[in-house]
C-alpha cells in the first residue's frame, strides 16, 4: 500500500457551513462542498493514507485558523496530524474530506459509498453521522 508522499493542495483560509440536503442539513466547506467522514477513521487517525484513497477522497488540510458559519459549532472542531505532517480539520471527532467527483457547489456524491475499506458519510451539524443512503446533484 502506498501512501502520499506530499499533501494534496487546500486553501488555508477555510470555513466550516451547513448546506441543504434531501435528509437536512450537513456540513460543507464556505464554498459549498460537501463534507464527509470515513467510518474507519478515529479521531486522531486517519484510516485513508494510501494514494487511490487520497486522490479520490482528499483531507480537509488546513494551515491556519477556520471560520464557522451559522449552526456550525466551534467547539466541534478539531485537528488530527497526518503522518505526513500536514493538519486535517475534523468535527465531533470525525476527520473531514471532500470527495473527488462531486464537482459543483450542493453536489453530496459521495453517500453512504463503500470504498477504500469502509464506508462513507456526509454529517449533520450536530457532528454525527447520516446513514440514509442518497445523492444530490446541486
Amino acid at each position: 500500500m502506498s501512501t502520499l508522499s506530499t499533501p494534496p493542495t487546500t486553501n488555508p483560509s477555510f470555513s466550516l457551513t451547513i448546506q441543504r440536503s434531501p435528509v437536512g442539513p450537513i456540513l460543507a466547506t464556505g464554498t459549498g462542498a460537501t463534507l464527509y467522514d470515513f467510518a474507519p477513521d478515529t479521531p486522531t487517525h486517519s484510516a485513508c493514507l494510501n494514494i487511490g484513497c487520497v486522490y479520490q477522497w482528499p483531507p480537509l488540510l488546513v494551515s491556519g485558523a477556520s471560520q464557522v458559519g451559522p449552526g456550525v459549532t466551534r467547539s466541534l472542531m478539531g485537528a488530527l496530524t497526518r503522518p505526513d505532517g500536514s493538519t486535517q480539520l475534523s468535527y465531533n471527532g470525525h476527520p473531514l474530506y471532500l470527495y473527488v467527483r462531486d464537482v459543483k457547489p450542493g453536489e453530496v456524491t459521495g453517500q453512504a459509498i463503500d470504498q477504500d475499506g469502509g464506508l462513507w458519510y456526509v454529517l449533520r451539524p450536530s457532528g454525527k453521522e447520516i446513514h440514509t443512503p442518497f445523492t444530490v446533484n446541486g
